[in-house]
């Protein structure tokens, strides 16, 4: 099983057969180590768009109604010991 499950990653990750307007929801270039101020609202706005974008992709393939979407944070965590 988990021989299928690695080899079926390159036909997963070809995107060659998807529509142009499919590229337009992707960004590239998450990481963020100066001009925060400047930097994070547009990230944040990319990441909003990107989270909409994935909702409308599957609402128009008939997917969203059997489909679980988990948007999940990734920050600094407290140390609660």
């Amino acid at each position: 099983m988990a021989y299928r499950m690695q080899a079926s990653v390159p036909e997963l990750m070809d995107l060659s057969h998807d529509p142009a307007s499919t590229f337009a929801l992707y960004h590239r270039g998450w990481d963020q180590h100066n001009q925060l101020a400047d930097h994070l609202p547009k990230q944040c706005r990319d990441v909003d768009q990107a989270s909409a974008a994935l909702v409308l992709d599957l609402q128009q393939r008939g997917l969203l109604d059997e489909t679980l979407v988990v948007r999940l944070k990734r920050g600094l965590q407290k140390n609660l010991s």
